[in-house]
């Protein structure tokens, strides 16, 4: 039986905004690529958060700082026909814990950003 102590010791939610996770995401990136673009308007359909280029690949990082954003991301065109969309390698970037790996669409992968600002690849 749970005592009234580990009820309190509820697991903290994390917080991020949009624009700590996007610089979250840009550093991560630039340790692996030599190029890397932040909310690089394109023509075209998307507006992506971070990505990056080397000679031979792509990789855009989408950044998510509530659950309700990541639901209407779905609905965008590029993401229901993933051809028009850009990077090679996808990835949405989270909180810790905000989203439900069975969520994430089956060519994207997630990347949950702890407390300490560590990034765990799911």
């Amino acid at each position: 039986m749970k005592t009234i102590t580990a009820l309190r010791r509820r697991k903290k939610e994390m917080t991020y905004t949009h624009s700590q996770l996007v610089e979250i995401a840009r550093l991560w990136l630039f340790k692996r690529y030599p190029v890397v673009i932040t909310e690089m308007v394109a023509y075209g359909f998307e507006t992506p958060d971070a990505i990056a280029f080397n000679s031979s690949e792509s990789v855009l990082v989408e950044c998510k700082a509530s659950y309700s954003d990541f639901v209407r991301d779905a609905d965008k065109l590029f993401r229901r026909q993933q051809e028009l969309g850009m990077g090679n390698y996808r990835w949405y970037m989270t909180p810790s814990g905000m989203i439900p790996k069975e969520k994430i669409p089956a060519a994207w992968g997630l990347l949950e950003v702890n407390e300490k600002q560590k990034i765990r690849m799911r």
